[in-house]
């Protein structure tokens, strides 16, 4: 059966005006509870975060209009400590007009049919809600459930007090600028897990402008020496934040890590540290997206009041050796929470609203 729609990669002012005329809050979202909500500056600027990107859009054959599109970053990562090609698709949208015409598995398939032939692994990450029709989509076309991801946010409205150091302790705390110090703490970190960039130096340079800083801490207690490290991701750049008629500041955590005996304590006094400065520089929000296994989690959000919404990270493997193997491993090998990944941003209440 001959299909109503013609994909195209061309992009152009006709493009980006009916991609913004396509409704983008999911129906699932309680509007009442809303705090905020972002919106992209540009469907442009997402793609653009790596070297090789695309985005294809669906037009309807008898009107000439933008029915719908993805896009898609496609990253050199690793993946069971080998190279491997990682495609991960995003903005999946139709607009309401051309809904129940199939055009969201036409979108679905064209981007499995290409990645197929070059061996590569598709990941996505969509709401967790198995009733809802991206979800069932997805798993229809082929597409797996690997774990949950979580996002952590609140908002950065004040300054939190540190603890006092353990007697016989110190602590430093900084702002690192060299790239090349900070490319080889990831690495030490984050060597070993799944879904991480193949060089660093890749986010460290190509995205430096996006890069809001790289805090670190070291605490020393006798002979041994934990530490913590928290970047941020200037998410103002590539996404408007609405709450009410006002625009908000916003910035996402990432490559958040610690290690050695007290590394905990390092770590949620760095979190508050990063915390203070933010507030200082007038930020609103600060957020976070971690897999269900990442050891980090556990110290977010830094203080409850917003929502924590939940994800589910899904797969396409052309070999069931690789999505097997990956099954056995996600509880000792994380996800790594690459920022590029993470698109709108929706900011829900945690308390009912008569309690506020």
């Amino acid at each position: 059966m001959e299909s109503n729609f013609v994909l195209s990669k061309i992009i152009n002012q006709n493009t980006e005006k009916g991609n913004r005329s396509i409704p983008r809050l999911p129906p699932v979202v309680d509007n009442k509870k809303i705090i905020a909500y972002s919106h992209p500056r540009s469907y442009q600027i997402r793609p653009s975060l790596t070297p090789k990107h695309e985005t294809i859009h669906a037009y309807d054959k008898e009107s000439k209009r933008v029915a719908g599109s993805y896009s898609c970053n496609i990253k050199d990562q690793k993946i069971n400590g080998y190279n491997k090609t990682i495609v991960y698709t995003f903005d999946y949208s139709v607009h309401p007009d051309f809904r129940r015409h199939g055009l969201f598995t036409i979108l679905l398939r064209d981007m499995i049919n290409k990645t197929h032939s070059n061996d590569a692994v598709i990941s996505a990450s969509v709401l967790k809600k198995p009733d809802s029709p991206s979800f069932k989509g997805c798993m229809n076309v082929g597409f797996r459930y690997f774990c949950d991801q979580f996002q952590y946010a609140w908002p950065s409205d004040h300054m939190i007090p540190l603890e006092p150091l353990p007697h016989g302790c110190e602590m430093q705390i900084w702002e690192e600028k060299d790239n090349k110090f900070i490319a080889e703490r990831w690495q030490a970190a984050f060597g070993h897990w799944n879904f991480i960039p193949q060089d660093f130096n890749e986010l460290l340079s190509y995205n430096q402008k996006y890069i809001a800083g790289t805090y670190f801490a070291q605490m020393r207690h006798g002979d041994t020496v934990s530490e913590a490290s928290i970047s941020v991701w200037n998410s103002d750049l590539i996404f408007n934040l609405s709450s009410g008629s006002a625009d908000k500041s916003h910035r996402q955590l990432f490559s958040c890590y610690s290690m050695g005996e007290h590394g905990d304590f390092v770590f949620e006094q760095l979190l508050k540290h990063v915390n203070n400065h933010q507030h200082q520089q007038g930020v609103n929000f600060l957020f976070a997206g971690f897999s269900e296994f990442d050891p980090i989690r556990k110290h977010f959000p830094l203080f409850r009041s917003i929502k924590t919404l939940d994800f589910a990270h899904i797969i396409y493997t052309s070999s069931e050796e690789e999505w097997n193997f990956l099954q056995q491993k996600k509880q000792v090998v994380p996800v790594y929470n690459d920022p590029r990944d993470y698109g709108i941003l929706t900011l829900l209440r945690d308390t009912p609203l008569a309690s506020l």
